[in-house]
């Protein structure tokens, strides 16, 4: 294995400055980290080799920072020697998520958290790793904050994947996600996410919703977190979720709007008649009107106490649904 190493980085050194040369070099690097033979111990001797190359790799991240498609082969090599050696990188990991945490704050490319995802997956179900793995989040998510703020135009693959990146953390680290100041801005953000027309970022942001509505918890004071943000969030969520539902998602993503309705309502079936009530009221008298008539004509069935959830999708599938939905559409279009 490090003869083959040494060959492909010499081979990257020469033709450095050729993208497509260094692409396919990079990929056949990526391919050698991939198959290396995996250990139950912490003792990989394939360790010795990466540690050899890491200051090489570290060195490409700032070489080829502008082009986005070697780099996404340079984190594809780093991802997959995590993959195979884990835990016998445990020298080197945390300097490993410093030097990309510094190379993504200067340069948001998507593809860092997908490694990121990855990365919290891996090691988030040991419990020494747990503070400085959310700490690490945290850090990406500021950096995300700050460059999501500094954009004019909305990175809808950067936002797609922020939102999975906390979902799979709220996931593995639940009880320091849902403790943390940082939600309510997660809370935030997913519910700006939810307002965007673009269905692969409403999905992912209302998936992560979800994730925190049924973050259900044996331990009394992760359950009070959750209850917590819902008692802050939850008018907004119902008002932004069948406003959009009105005005920008399509017949195809309602399912998911009922979804997260039901999960609400099912944390306190009389406090969810006052809470739609209020969200109602933060619209104007119009919109106010035509919502309570999306409500009747759509979403109403749900909020049956006797409604079973996997009947949900039945449903809204159900060919009746579409000119019901149409229905309303032309209502708005009268009134509005």
């Amino acid at each position: 294995m490090k003869i083959l190493c040494d060959i492909q980085f010499s081979k990257i050194s020469f033709y450095r400055d050729n993208q497509n040369s260094v692409v396919e070099l990079l990929d056949q690097l990526a391919e050698i980290f991939y198959n290396i033979p995996t250990f139950n111990s912490r003792n990989n001797p394939a360790i010795c080799v990466f540690l050899e190359k890491w200051p090489a790799v570290s060195h490409m991240l700032d070489y080829y920072r502008e082009n986005e498609i070697v780099m996404k082969m340079i984190i594809e090599i780093i991802q997959n020697a995590i993959e195979a050696l884990e835990f016998s990188l445990y020298p080197i990991l945390e300097t490993i998520v410093i030097r990309i945490l510094e190379f993504y704050s200067n340069k948001k490319y998507y593809f860092i958290l997908q490694f990121m995802e990855k990365f919290i997956s891996i090691f988030g179900n040991n419990k020494t790793f747990s503070q400085g793995l959310f700490t690490s989040f945290e850090s990406f998510a500021i950096a995300t904050f700050n460059g999501l703020n500094c954009e004019s135009k909305l990175n809808m693959k950067l936002l797609i994947e922020f939102y999975k990146l906390s979902s799979t953390t709220l996931k593995v680290l639940p009880t320091i996600f849902l403790k943390s100041p940082l939600i309510l801005t997660l809370i935030e953000l997913a519910l700006e996410g939810c307002k965007i027309k673009n269905k692969k970022v409403n999905k992912s942001a209302m998936n992560f919703i979800m994730n925190i509505i049924n973050s259900n918890s044996f331990h009394e004071d992760i359950e009070a977190c959750v209850i917590n943000a819902l008692t802050k969030y939850s008018r907004q969520i119902i008002y932004i979720l069948i406003v959009s539902s009105a005005f920008v998602y399509d017949n195809s993503q309602t399912t998911d709007v009922a979804e997260i309705l039901f999960a609400i309502k099912s944390k306190s079936d009389e406090g969810f008649k006052i809470l739609l009530t209020e969200a109602m009221n933060l619209a104007s008298q119009p919109v106010s009107w035509l919502l309570s008539q999306l409500i009747k004509l759509v979403f109403e069935p749900i909020f049956d106490i006797n409604m079973p959830k996997n009947l949900l999708k039945f449903y809204f599938k159900n060919p009746t649904f579409a000119p019901l939905k149409s229905l309303f559409q032309d209502l708005s279009n009268n009134v509005l």
